[in-house]
């Protein structure tokens, strides 16, 4: 039998560099779609964040059956929130928690979950409407001995 010693040299010699796929930023202004910037053990990414799309037009006393309940953890101190289950069943979700601020009525966080107990949380901080940011406030240095692969254009 024979064995094989694989070290971090070996592996790196055999694959070759990291490689990064470095996402563009939208050209464009898309309705509906928000640039953001994560912090990843590699730095950064920008991110293209898509609006969740709830199926018509809404109105909370008519389409939801709404309660107080307690801020999911996570979200700021002294947020408030409303649980909304929908009078009508829907194909997305089975019951949103939406968080505000009871000051401003801003919206800090929303919980939605799924027929399946699937959760997705978002949590909105230092929330600023509108304003427009400069590419350089999404400055991504590329780590030593990393390949940049340059993804195509969504546009």
């Amino acid at each position: 039998m024979t064995h094989y010693r694989v070290t971090i040299d070996v592996v790196t010699h055999t694959l070759g560099p990291a490689q990064y796929i470095r996402e563009q930023r939208l050209t464009t202004n898309t309705p509906g779609v928000v640039t953001g910037l994560a912090y990843t053990p590699m730095g950064g990414e920008i991110l293209h964040i898509e609006a969740t799309r709830y199926p018509g037009k809404g109105n909370v006393t008519r389409d939801f059956t709404p309660s107080l309940v307690d801020a999911p953890p996570g979200m700021p101190a002294g947020s408030r929130a409303l649980k909304l289950i929908p009078k009508a069943k829907q194909r997305d979700y089975d019951w949103l928690v939406l968080v505000l601020d009871p000051a401003s009525l801003a919206i800090r966080g929303l919980l939605t979950v799924d027929a399946q107990g699937g959760k997705s949380s978002f949590s909105f901080t230092n929330l600023k409407e509108n304003v427009g940011l400069a590419d350089k406030e999404f400055a991504f240095k590329i780590p030593r001995g990393v390949d940049v692969v340059t993804a195509p254009s969504r546009n």
